[in-house]
């Protein structure tokens, strides 16, 4: 077994983010236990969520070397023009779905997508934090901007 804590901000403009990742990993993994607990200071208010977890099993999920882009690295030209497109995939998606944009996928996902260079829909269990419902959802649509710019 694993633990993991996350931090989920009360505030408005992080709540929903926050949200979001706690969602993506409880997705990706098999939970064990989770213990919510309100931390209340005279500077801060927040959820402190305690995970128990472990791996899924490789016909859950596909065990394989996960990868987030590091931001430093920088884009092609080409990349940052495909990046463009899927932002404005994304958020044509976000306002059909009336949710925000980043829970459709969160920048450092773009990128790492770009810097990849998916070939098949299984590719992208390999990003750190996409869950196998947001691949089955829309992945398919990534994949097709990336064949399109090569």
């Amino acid at each position: 077994a694993h633990v993991k804590v996350f931090k989920i901000r009360l505030n408005e403009q992080y709540r929903e983010e926050d949200e979001s990742f706690l969602n993506d990993f409880l997705e990706s993994v098999k939970v064990e236990s989770i213990v919510p607990t309100l931390i209340s200071s005279p500077q801060d208010m927040h959820w402190s969520v305690f995970v128990v977890y472990s791996e899924l099993e490789e016909d859950q999920f596909p065990l394989a070397e996960k990868m987030l882009y590091d931001s430093g690295e920088a884009l092609t030209p080409e990349e940052e023009h495909l990046l463009f497109r899927m932002k404005q995939w994304r958020e044509g998606v976000a306002q059909r779905e009336n949710i925000p944009s980043y829970m459709i996928f969160h920048v450092s996902h773009l990128k790492t997508i770009v810097k990849m260079k998916p070939q098949s829909l299984e590719d992208f269990a390999k990003v750190k934090g996409l869950s196998r419902r947001k691949i089955n959802k829309y992945a398919k649509d990534i994949l097709r901007m990336c064949k399109e710019a090569q």
